[in-house]
């Protein structure tokens, strides 16, 4: 039976990539283990699917499982009527990509052996991405059917562009290790709202595509977003030296080179996600394996999962409890400030210089003759006066069971504190003088929307929470993060610490 529409929403834009993005493809080339989605032309794409599933997830969080089954369509279950399904009234195009550079990113991605502190076996990986700057074309069109409500519509159409803008929607893989980063430009998008209900709209929709309507002027009223429930923290930083991640390939004047992502025109040194991720987890699981009197024996995905810390960081492979897979905490890629061009950087590679940078170099001594040892030594070009850009994390309390999401943020400001008294150095050779930073302010990002209410375990967490996150929000921080918080928000906090630590190790007793 065809739909009785009345009214269909057309949108067209731009999504600008903040950070670099990967949508996988199918598997078979030869240069990467993890290549990035093509079309049927062979040219680099985001499928409409993949846009689709990222922006009902959004939708689902936002207006609940019924309102986005009801627009997002839904499969009928199988002992059901095949007639308890329908398509979706939202369709989404492929994005037609504008690659600056004309080129796709390798980042490289290694686990670290929790013993030896060396590259774990096995453990190693590389992925094409596309760099930040890509630009993707957004095609979007609502239907509404005659028994739908348009105002609601109109304003879920609404609150979601405006979430897109804002850059809260993060598409493709990778997403809590900095990658998928995007947002809607406002300059350009065109939304238009075409009439279908009878004779005289539907030559109208004919004669002129509709009308056209502003981001700004559409009806919100009839729809209402739920509170969110992610918070982004924003650490403001410095090198106290050079800090850098090393890139994949050597160059030819010197053997280690720093890490560089593009950006647009730009290129620029580049801190992943992933990287400063890593640094953070293997601190929090150094914290729970001593109150706890873990061990990290056996392979590498056994090491890293550690209680607590797989609910905040994520566990790798299949898992039986629900909440585990993708982590709560996300870190984006960070970005220096120092900038090149694509020829600089031809020329760093071949000649191993860069305006402001030096080549340091490193021998290893034989412990015999007190000279250098044959064949071991190695250059690095290290990055000097960078000014980097804030390490953000944006923390997702949806994925932390309430019973244990006091015991989380406690062992993420733990880590935090850790970080703002220099205790963790960042990037390349941290335990051969470099990586050294100081963390000096720490921010919280409110996206604007309206705080969870009630009295329920979850409201309560959540206020204190954002209590907590929120008293920190522009403080400057001297050597450390714990002394700022106040004195009876500390005290629940370590209060709910200790009675996690507490039941945790009672498991662990149960379990031996």
């Amino acid at each position: 039976m065809p739909r009785d529409l009345i009214e269909r929403w057309r949108v067209a834009g731009t999504l600008v990539a903040r950070t670099a993005i990967h949508v996988g493809g199918m598997v078979g080339d030869p240069d990467t283990d993890l290549p990035l989605a093509r079309d049927g032309a062979n040219r680099w794409c985001i499928p409409g699917t993949s846009l689709a599933g990222a922006f009902r997830a959004w939708w689902e969080a936002a207006f609940g499982a019924k309102d986005t089954a009801s627009l997002w369509g839904t499969v009928p279950k199988k002992s059901g009527s095949p007639n308890d399904g329908w398509a979706s009234f939202i369709i989404v195009e492929d994005a037609p990509l504008t690659v600056p550079g004309g080129a796709v990113e390798l980042r490289d991605g290694v686990g670290i052996d929790r013993i030896h502190g060396a590259a774990a076996d096995r453990i190693k990986h590389d992925r094409a991405v596309l760099p930040a700057g890509t630009a993707l074309g957004l095609s979007i069109t609502v239907e509404v059917e005659r028994k739908q409500s348009r105002a609601e519509i109109e304003a879920m159409l609404a609150h979601f562009l405006t979430a897109l803008a804002e850059g809260r929607i993060p598409l493709g893989a990778g997403r809590t290790r900095g990658l998928g980063r995007v947002a809607l430009k406002k300059d350009g998008l065109l939304i238009r709202r075409q009439a279908l209900e009878d004779r005289k709209g539907i030559l109208e929709t004919l004669r002129t595509n509709g009308s056209a309507v502003s981001l700004d002027a559409m009806d919100r009223s009839g729809a209402t977003p739920a509170a969110s429930r992610r918070l982004r923290i924003a650490l403001t930083w410095e090198p106290l030296g050079p800090v850098m991640s090393r890139a994949a390939l050597d160059g030819l004047a010197v053997d280690a080179l720093p890490l560089m992502g593009r950006e647009g025109d730009t290129i620029r040194p580049l801190l992943t996600g992933a990287g400063v991720k890593g640094v953070l987890r293997a601190q929090a699981e150094r914290i729970v394996r001593t109150l706890l009197d873990l061990s990290a024996d056996g392979h590498f995905l056994d090491q890293v999962r550690v209680p607590l810390v797989r609910a905040l960081f994520g566990d790798p492979g299949e898992t039986e409890e629900p909440r585990l897979g993708r982590g709560a905490l996300s870190v984006e890629d960070c970005y220096g400030e120092w900038k090149t061009d694509a020829d600089g950087h031809r020329a760093m590679i071949a000649e191993g210089k860069a305006p402001g940078w030096r080549a340091a170099h490193h021998v290893a001594i034989d412990r015999w003759t007190g000279g250098a040892a044959e064949g071991l030594l190695f250059s690095v070009l290290e990055p000097r006066g960078v000014t980097w850009r804030p390490l953000v994390l944006e923390l997702d309390l949806t994925r932390l069971d309430p019973e244990e999401t006091l015991a989380a943020l406690s062992l993420l400001l733990l880590v935090l504190d850790d970080l703002a008294a220099g205790r963790l150095p960042m990037g390349f050779a941290g335990n051969r003088g470099m990586g050294a930073i100081a963390v000096r302010s720490i921010d919280l990002e409110d996206d604007g929307t309206a705080v969870p209410s009630g009295d329920d375990v979850t409201a309560r967490t959540d206020a204190t929470v954002r209590a907590v996150l929120g008293g920190l929000k522009g403080r400057t921080l001297d050597g450390g993060l714990l002394a700022h918080i106040a004195g009876d928000q500390r005290d629940r906090l370590a209060e709910a610490w200790r009675s996690w630590i507490d039941g945790a190790a009672a498991k662990q007793r149960g379990a031996a």
